[in-house]
């Protein structure tokens, strides 16, 4: 789960949530390794089952990505200024 303690993310999908893009409930998260994209799956689930992460990180910027067999493509990259 991600806190979003500033409201950043907040305001930040409240203005960019207007067609041609459209909500999906998924709520803030942080992906460690995909299913669609890494064999690993069972092993992370294993090791990091009921681990919790208290840190803080600043996100610098937002990618437009997509999944498939083969992996990962970044689309776009959106800097994000502080």
């Amino acid at each position: 789960a991600v806190e979003d303690l500033a409201g950043g993310r907040r305001a930040l999908r409240a203005r960019i949530l207007a067609p041609p893009f459209r909500r999906l409930d998924v709520p803030a998260h942080l992906t460690l390794v995909h299913p669609r994209t890494s064999p690993a799956g069972p092993e992370a689930w294993r090791e990091l089952r009921g681990a919790r992460f208290d840190a803080a990180f600043t996100v610098t910027e937002l990618l437009l990505t997509a999944t498939s067999a083969a992996g990962c493509t970044v689309l776009a990259a959106a800097p994000l200024r502080p």
